[in-house]
């Protein structure tokens, strides 16, 4: 099942990534889930493991906020993008 999974995310991740980034990154948004990190977790910086990554999006995201995070996935397209990202 896992080897499935990771397929699939190898297939999409190139899609995925431009599908979604765009859109997490406007302006907008990007503020939007900004305020709902610093709710939830507070300013004080954390090391925040992210799992299943993705692209990176909301790694960077938390990292702007001056968190420290690592993002592992199994899909090494993901990663590959979330390289590209960072």
């Amino acid at each position: 099942m896992k080897d499935r999974i990771t397929r699939h995310w190898d297939g999409r991740a190139k899609a995925y990534d431009e599908n979604v980034r765009p859109v997490i990154y406007s302006p907008r948004e990007r503020r939007i889930w900004q305020e709902i990190f610093s709710e939830a977790i507070g300013s004080t910086p954390l090391r925040i493991l992210d799992v299943g990554t993705g692209p990176g999006i909301l790694s960077n995201l938390l990292s702007e906020l001056g968190h420290e995070v690592t993002g592992i996935d199994a899909s090494e397209g993901m990663l590959k993008r979330a390289r590209s990202n960072s």
